[in-house]
């Protein structure tokens, strides 16, 4: 890889050090009701985590009560698998909690490029330009950027606030709707937003965490997906939007979100 322009991280040009998602979820036995404890991990397929982003990587990272009032998740540990963080905050109510990472670059040879996009699903037209460009010999550049949430129920399973279900201004974010509690088998809708509007068209991922094949769905002319969970357990919803560059002398762009729910 080339030198990498300032205010961007440095990566590998492995697959596996950058096309992996990145998610949010509560350790077990996490019981303090004045601070939450969270972990951030990254990995090649919900819930196997194999790195961590490191805290340096961080651009913003906050969690929202039921009350409305946020407070910040701050990193306190790095561990091989996962990056520990905290905020001063009772989620015995329900939380929703945000990170967006800082933009890295990365560089695929076009086989791992037709495996990328097995696991995105891009639009036609995105395909169509880059068999124009692998045509023409030219090496994928991508410059990426993560948005991660997290929505944390509350302990009696009683309806959710409607501070914990609001988009957080994030470019790419998967937000649930409505106030009632997410049940194994009763639909429940979710919207992908992208810069604050709703994003139509997008393909969303559900993958459990007792399951290795997921369910694809994509969103309606309002963004909405509608969806009742089969399982119980931890849901990973994965977004990956992907736009092409103005020319091919430009880094293709992309951004990545996810947000972990809980089905009873």
């Amino acid at each position: 890889m080339g030198r990498v322009p300032a205010g961007l991280c440095a990566l590998t040009l492995s697959w596996t050090a950058y096309a992996h998602d990145s998610w949010l979820s509560r350790p077990p036995g996490d019981a303090d009701a004045r601070l939450l404890q969270l972990e951030l991990a990254t990995g090649p397929r919900f819930p196997l985590r194999d790195s961590r982003p490191g805290a340096a990587s961080l651009a913003q990272a906050a969690c929202r009560g039921p009350g409305g009032a946020a407070a910040l998740l701050t990193p306190r540990q790095e561990h091989p698998d996962k990056l520990e963080l905290r905020a001063r905050l009772d989620a015995s109510g329900g939380a929703a909690c945000w990170v967006e990472l800082k933009p890295h670059q990365a560089e695929m040879t076009p086989e791992l490029v037709d495996t990328y996009f097995r696991e995105i699903r891009p639009a036609p037209e995105i395909q169509a330009r880059w068999a124009q460009q692998r045509a023409k010999s030219i090496a994928w550049r991508e410059t990426y950027r993560k948005f991660i949430r997290i929505e944390l129920p509350a302990a009696d399973g009683a309806p959710v606030a409607a501070a914990l279900r609001q988009a957080q201004g994030l470019a790419l974010e998967i937000v649930p709707m409505g106030s009632d509690a997410i049940r194994v088998g009763q639909p429940t809708t979710y919207q992908v937003f992208r810069d604050g509007a709703p994003l139509a068209g997008q393909w969303l991922e559900f993958v459990n965490d007792r399951h290795a094949l997921g369910v694809w769905r994509q969103s309606d002319a309002q963004g909405q997906v509608r969806l009742a969970l089969p399982f119980a357990g931890r849901w990973l919803l994965r977004a990956t939007q992907l736009e092409m560059p103005e020319q091919d002398t430009q880094p293709w762009r992309s951004r990545f979100a996810t947000l972990l729910v809980h089905a009873r």
